[in-house]
């Protein structure tokens, strides 16, 4: 009775040794890092077939090479996709469900002001202040308008955008909901450009929009 004691104490003992070290990697485990397959220390009889333990680390190790195989993909379509934000003529600003800014690009900062890292986490209306030109009425919150309605939604001709300088220009604008898989809002983009070179200097002869975004 004694020594089987002994033996299922042992047993144990090693079982949690190798679990231990599987807790350990998992610690230690980082996505963006490609790690040798984990390799439990413990004696085994050639040909012997595999066990609980054996199955156990090779559902880890596939585990583990499937999330960094996942992590790369992730990166690089993060990467290809600021890329071709940044590479776009028009000033892009992406927010999430609640308009607060997730990102501008290069063309959204110098016409609003704002530098990327400077506008993140703010709401829209702080870093895109738009105006009507005749009326100096503050613009409908336009990117719950696109949430909303789920349609885009299109500025007015007579639209203002006033920069963190205080300096004004005529902008076109359209802002469009973010719908992902079943439909779920993760939020919307804002493309918008000057045009104040390519419009009359004023529009105040004529009538003021009855409908405003």
């Amino acid at each position: 009775g004694s020594e089987m004691c002994i033996r299922d104490r042992f047993f144990h003992y090693l079982v949690s040794r190798h679990l231990y070290q599987l807790l350990e990697r998992l610690q230690r485990f980082q996505p963006q890092v490609s790690n040798a397959p984990l390799k439990l220390r413990r004696h085994r009889r050639s040909g012997a077939p595999p066990d609980e333990l054996d199955l156990l680390t090779q559902a880890f190790n596939q585990l583990e090479q499937n999330t960094y195989e996942s992590y790369q993909k992730l990166s690089y379509e993060k990467e290809k996709s600021l890329i071709t934000l940044n590479s776009i003529i028009d000033g892009v600003i992406v927010c999430d469900d609640n308009s607060v800014v997730e990102f501008l690009n290069p063309v959204a900062e110098g016409l609003t002001g704002w530098t990327n890292a400077g506008a993140t986490g703010k709401q829209l209306t702080e870093v895109f202040k738009v105006v009507h030109e005749v009326s100096r009425e503050r613009e409908s919150e336009f990117s719950q308008i696109a949430i909303s309605s789920r349609e885009v939604q299109h500025s007015f001709e007579q639209s203002i955008l006033i920069a963190l300088s205080g300096s004004e220009k005529a902008i076109k604008y359209s802002v469009a909901p973010i719908i992902w898989g079943d439909q779920q809002i993760l939020g919307t983009v804002l493309v918008f450009h000057d045009i104040t070179s390519s419009r009359p200097v004023s529009y105040t002869h004529l009538t003021l929009p009855t409908k405003r975004i």
